[in-house]
């Protein structure tokens, strides 16, 4: 049965994505690289980017690695995280197997034709395979280069399934609206990321100063005087510096306006 983590080994994953850039270690082979006539020359894809972390939980004789999901879509400004197990991975893969074969077999087979392109390709994506062996470091290198390219994909045809729908009728769309649920659980997308549309905050009065150190927050955007992702904006809409909330969350992982759960937002 998986469980959360510990609240502060969360939070500690949590602050290092925030304050660091560190690229997603190289594959060991280069059957993890995606086909170029895969979906990674869809446009949905540029827009997606994917961090793995690997992280060994519990005792020797109960050893397993959980794997930390961090998704962003620097279009929309949304990130969160999800913390997922190797097995996890290889049951929603099966799922959305499984929902392919219920799309081809459908009455409504050729209106669902763009979406069975897209199950088919995510189908072909490399993926890590399973080991027998201790996680070492050379397997979690290739789990964590292969996953985030795995949860591109999956990202990519997420973004796909939400414009199709759109355009099907009531009697099509319940196939399509039934795997996007089963994306949005295995990834915990917030609401906010499931638009996929970019919005732009305006900043009333009280939330024109960041509250931990009163210093003013200038929404126009002037790069001489802020560069991007300065700002940070919490799923409360609470605005604050980077600088400033940084350290508050080294402590706590609540907003300091309203203290309510701090493990998704936006940056600007």
């Amino acid at each position: 049965m998986w469980q959360l983590p510990p609240a502060a080994t969360m939070r500690q994953r949590f602050l290092s994505f925030l304050a660091s850039t560190e690229p997603a270690p190289k594959p060991r082979g280069s059957h993890l690289r995606p086909p170029s006539a895969s979906l990674a020359a869809s446009a949905t894809m540029s827009r997606n980017q994917v961090v793995i972390k690997a992280t060994p939980v519990g005792p020797a004789e109960a050893h397993y690695t959980q794997y930390t999901i961090i998704c962003s879509q620097p279009g929309s400004y949304q990130w969160w995280v999800a913390f997922r197990r190797y097995s996890e991975f290889v049951t929603f893969r099966k799922q959305c197997s499984k929902a392919l074969k219920g799309v081809q077999k459908s009455d409504h087979a050729q209106a669902l034709s763009p979406f069975t392109d897209s199950l088919v390709a995510l189908g072909r994506c490399p993926f890590p395979p399973k080991h027998f062996i201790v996680d070492d470091a050379e397997i979690l290198a290739e789990r964590k280069a292969g996953l985030a390219i795995f949860v591109e994909h999956v990202l990519s045809s997420y973004d796909d399934a939400r414009r199709l729908v759109t355009m099907l009728g009531v009697a099509q769309r319940g196939l399509v609206e039934a795997w996007l649920r089963l994306a949005t659980a295995f990834l915990v997308v917030p609401p906010d990321a499931r638009t996929s549309r970019r919005r732009h905050t305006t900043l009333c009065a009280a939330d024109a100063v960041c509250s931990i150190c009163l210093g003013s927050i200038d929404d126009k955007g002037d790069d001489d005087k802020r560069s991007a992702g300065a700002v940070f904006e919490t799923k409360c809409h609470h605005h604050y510096h980077r600088k400033c909330i940084l350290p508050w969350l080294e402590k706590t992982q609540t907003c300091p306006m309203c203290r309510h759960r701090v493990v998704s937002g936006r940056w600007y």
